[in-house]
């Protein structure tokens, strides 16, 4: 693994290598003195690798993120090894295929057949054309002068320089910073419940599918964020694997990529490639893989570090999440993986973390808990740098009493009424044998009705865990005993003293009622 010999990196590794069972040795590091790590790779590192090369009777991969002049200029001595070989597209085949080139007709030539056409003219794209000039721009906006348009860069990545609903002054303005662009038609998107665009991508390496499950992009406007479980239909994602699999079949790529699509009138619509490079999202889901392949995932990336956070390392934040109850140790056959793993911290850059539960739902719970963490972590002392991460796994299960007392104070309250609902779920059984108990006793007493006392009345009252309208409905605590039996059980659940529960509980309930009507949210 070839790194840049920076602070960020260095950290980074030190955790992984303990983390995940790695030895110092696999690490080769280059000066860092540029952005770019190819401009660091020296012949004294290529000398280095290539003598671990010839000492080993392996077969050896050369992985790079993608293939580029600067890096066949150091690389190419390790390709004419007869043992090794290149995981990546040929510069050709990325030249025609390998960007959002390949959904539009070029401006230069606007009677050849865009890529997709020639494959499969039934692929839904939206209007749009390819353009390298402002010529071609501007022609490409009279062909499209019917609808708002957005501009995108053929090679953009994570929405860096999407224009949304250019205007003739952008447009005649515009300078391709980032190189050939398409012009396309604003489209009128479907939004998910939380007013974001459903926008599902599907991951690739070769002809194979990272991931047996489509999953949606977290945007934050044009910028991406993360991914979690998607949310379209199954009619609705056949229709995109359809699609990926035709790309696959007819372009035959050999190395990693991915495909983007929006949701229009309850329809896919192809709306962005990925070709010849790795995303954001192959590593974690390789991750997943590797360590929980059976469980659901949400990868995110955290707001950028404020100066606030500059402290926060990844040794920091991994111990913050342990302290809470949400720190995921990555162990092979571990049945129940469950918790928050840092995947990338570049504080610089980006920190991006992945929350794994056994379904869904969980996996967001853990990520609403471990942003709040985030946010609240400026108050954290730094973690030494050089400290062990100890072995073994940390409680993975008790952030709920972590979520009452200070997550609540982060996010917006339906999130923790959200939180409270799940983590009471393992309380219901023991409510319901209650219920059951306390009903059977009340069958009880009407089979043999005691004789009431002279003039009292006959009228019982309702049993303290029966419903007083519909056996349907859910319980009603409707006596006091009923209330001190879940007070019981969730102390116990909670590891805290009743009295403790009572106030948090009241605290919550007070929140509440300032936001909307306590019945109606909490009922």
């Amino acid at each position: 693994i070839i790194l840049p010999d920076v602070a960020d990196a260095r950290a980074c590794w030190a955790f992984y290598a303990n983390a995940l069972d790695l030895s110092d040795d696999q690490a080769i590091w280059t000066s860092g003195a540029n952005f770019h790590l190819d401009a660091d790779v020296t012949e004294e590192i290529v000398d280095e690798i290539s003598a671990r090369i010839r000492a080993s009777n392996a077969h050896w991969i050369v992985l790079p993120y993608t293939v580029s002049t600067a890096f066949l200029r150091w690389a190419q001595p390790l390709l004419d090894l007869p043992n090794v070989e290149l995981f990546a597209e040929e510069a050709a085949w990325t030249e025609k295929n390998g960007d959002k080139g390949i959904l539009h007709r070029h401006m230069r030539s606007l009677d050849v057949p865009s890529v997709i056409e020639q494959m499969n003219s039934d692929i839904p794209v939206p209007r749009g054309y390819v353009c390298t000039n402002l010529d071609e721009l501007l022609r490409a906006r009279e062909l499209l002068k019917d609808v708002d348009v957005i501009i995108k860069p053929l090679k953009g990545a994570t929405g860096a320089g999407i224009i949304r609903r250019a205007g003739q002054h952008e447009l005649a303005s515009y300078d391709f910073p980032l190189g050939a662009v398409n012009l396309e038609e604003m489209l009128d998107l479907d939004l998910d419940p939380a007013g974001e665009a459903v926008s599902p991508a599907i991951h690739f390496i070769g002809s194979d599918f990272i991931g047996s499950d489509l999953v949606d992009q977290v945007m934050d406007g044009v910028t991406f964020t993360g991914w979690r479980a998607s949310s379209v239909s199954d009619h609705f994602a056949g229709h995109c694997w359809r699609v990926v699999r035709t790309l696959l079949d007819e372009l035959k790529p050999k190395a990693a990529g991915g495909v983007d699509f929006l949701s229009v009138n309850g329809a896919p619509m192809l709306t962005d490639i990925n070709f010849s490079r790795f995303n954001g999202c192959h590593f974690p889901k390789l991750f997943l893989e590797l360590y929980a392949p059976n469980s659901k995932a949400y990868i995110w990336s955290l707001s950028k570090p404020s100066p606030a956070l500059s402290h926060i390392n990844i040794e920091t934040w991994y111990r913050i999440l342990k302290e809470a109850g949400l720190g995921w140790v990555p162990q092979h056959g571990d049945t129940s993986p469950h918790g928050v793993f840092p995947v990338v911290f570049l504080s610089a850059l980006r920190v991006t973390c992945i929350a794994v539960a056994d379904n869904d739902s969980d996996a967001d719970q853990l990520h609403l808990a471990a942003d709040a963490l985030w946010a609240s972590a400026h108050n954290v002392p730094e973690t030494d740098a050089d400290s062990d991460i100890p072995p073994g796994k940390f409680p993975q299960r008790s952030s709920f009493k972590y979520c009452l007392t200070e997550v609540f104070e982060k996010v917006h309250l339906r999130h923790e009424i959200s939180e409270l609902t799940a983590n009471l779920e393992d309380i219901t059984e023991e409510v319901v044998e209650l219920r059951a108990q306390n009903l059977e006793m009340s069958h009880e007493i009407q089979a043999v009705p005691a004789k009431p006392p002279m003039g009292a009345s006959t009228q019982r009252s309702a049993p303290p865990f029966a419903n007083t309208t519909d056996p349907g409905l859910p319980v009603v605590l409707n006596s006091d005993l009923a209330r001190v039996a879940v007070v019981d059980v969730l102390a116990t659940t909670m590891e805290q003293t009743p009295t403790e529960v009572v106030i948090q509980v009241a605290g919550m309930l007070s929140a509440a009622a300032e936001v909307t009507d306590t019945h109606s949210m909490l009922g």
